[in-house]
């Protein structure tokens, strides 16, 4: 399939988001996820800042869904593969950074796939994928949407404000719900009413981090202390929104760029390596030098400076990365093909 560019480049903007949310809420920790949030001149602003950046996350499941997903044990190889490649990449770096040599636990550790939330979820996604799919098949408009309206107040309402079976979106079945989403906005991109309000999508998505951040800082200045990760839940409807918001703008964008094609294709392995246990106590030490040294405009440039870096080191050892996945796909074939 034709890489869409617009697509791509919604790509590198998700993974710029999430870089940032990381930073603000495990480097500078002005946001309340490890520590009691204090109002002040520094964490209102990063408030809002969150706020905008927490939905890049979800962005990813809206994509998935607009295109699906078509090869179910590629992407289990894929992600498995990445994970050890990366893994191993990371405890590279912290070597040539630190010096410390690392024992055989905290390489292990670097490897494996449940390192972090998000991989699992994903796997247990593809797993499921042929089931959705197959519902997905031929369906209806008006299906679909009552569909989305049952699977949004089970999200909301049971979920994310009654806090039963999924009470934050970190699990597959948030996962399953924006998949749904994506692929819903699909069949209605081509509704006149659709562009109209994709026109608006950067609009709404800022309206949607300051209402979010607003309410926030009004809770937190009244009922103190506050629990910072329920208002920043990934099925916050108003964090949904903002996803959906962007995502909607970058899907009407038509433009063609091999070079943003091929940059794109580094966007997991960023996250796999700027979330590596290993890594992340210096990505964030880094974050508090810069952020004391030029606040939050010299902390922008240094997430996109993160991104474009470790996207050019992924990029080089994707050179090496892919025969070798490549052979295990073709190995992974012919296997199947004997039995």
């Amino acid at each position: 399939m034709k890489r869409e560019s617009g697509f791509e480049l919604l790509r590198i903007v998700a993974i710029a988001l999430i870089t940032t949310h990381h930073l603000l809420i495990n480097g500078l920790d002005l946001c309340g996820y490890n520590r009691m949030f204090e109002i002040s001149k520094d964490s209102g602003f990063a408030s809002f800042l969150n706020s905008l950046c927490v939905g890049g996350v979800n962005i990813f499941l809206l994509i998935s869904g607009w295109f699906g997903i078509k090869h179910i044990v590629k992407g289990i190889v894929r992600l498995l593969f990445d994970c050890a490649v990366y893994g191993l990449v990371a405890c590279l770096l912290c070597f040539a950074f630190t010096h410390c040599p690392l024992d055989f636990h905290e390489i292990i550790n670097a490897v494996k796939f449940t390192n972090g939330w998000y991989i699992p979820n994903y796997i247990w996604l593809l797993l499921v994928s042929p089931m959705i799919e197959r519902s997905l098949l031929n369906v209806d408009l008006k299906i679909i949407r009552i569909w989305i309206l049952l699977f949004s107040i089970c999200q909301f309402y049971l979920g994310y404000y009654l806090k039963f079976v999924d009470s934050s979106g970190y699990s597959a079945i948030n996962f399953i719900y924006l998949y749904y989403v994506g692929r819903y906005l699909r069949m209605e991109s081509l509704n006149k009413k659709y562009i109209v309000w994709a026109k608006r999508g950067i609009f709404m998505w800022l309206i949607t981090g300051m209402l979010l951040s607003f309410v926030f800082l009004l809770v937190a200045y009244y009922y103190h202390p506050i629990d910072s990760l329920r208002f920043w839940s990934y099925n916050n409807p108003i964090v949904v929104l903002g996803s959906i918001s962007i995502f909607m703008f970058f899907s009407i964008v038509k433009i063609r760029s091999e070079w943003i094609n091929y940059f794109a294709t580094s966007v997991l392995g960023i996250y796999l390596l700027l979330s590596n246990s290993l890594i992340t106590p210096i990505r964030n030490e880094f974050s508090v030098a810069i952020f004391k040294f030029g606040g939050y405009g010299f902390l922008l440039l240094y997430a996109l400076f993160l991104v474009f870096f470790v996207g050019c080191v992924i990029l080089l050892v994707n050179k090496l990365r892919a025969p070798i996945l490549n052979s295990l796909y073709n190995l992974i074939r012919v296997n199947s093909l004997r039995y």
